[in-house]
């Protein structure tokens, strides 16, 4: 509102209106779109050490693993719990059918987190 000089909400639906490539605007504007392979590195240590070890503790042979990530972004993060997934079936030998879903409501992130090709991070 404060760059289009519209002092009122009510004007500023008016002006949503008669200018509609601005909600597109406002959309990427709210959006966070923070994402980046192992982001927080204390969670997805606690993800594996805690939560998946427990997980996989009282599974039986036949079962499967599904994992949602709601809000995935470019799906960085999907691809992280992935690895770290797929680190806990190699640890543990048990190979269960493994699902992860990743979900957001910015199509256009989706569509690179359906490609699954990143930049290479260099790291030191």
């Amino acid at each position: 509102m404060h760059s289009h000089q519209v002092s009122t909400l009510t004007n500023y639906i008016k002006f949503l209106k008669t200018h509609p490539h601005e909600i597109n605007a406002l959309f990427k504007d709210i959006l966070i779109g923070v994402t980046k392979f192992f982001r927080d590195p204390e969670a997805f240590k606690a993800l594996k050490q805690i939560v998946l070890t427990k997980l996989f503790k009282d599974k039986h042979e036949d079962d499967s693993i599904r994992v949602w990530v709601p809000g995935c972004s470019t799906g960085e993060e999907v691809y992280s719990i992935a690895i770290i997934l797929r680190e806990c079936l190699d640890e543990t030998k048990c190979y269960y059918n493994a699902q992860i879903f990743g979900t957001d409501i910015d199509s256009s992130a989706l569509d690179i987190a359906r490609t699954g090709v990143y930049p290479r991070i260099n790291r030191k």
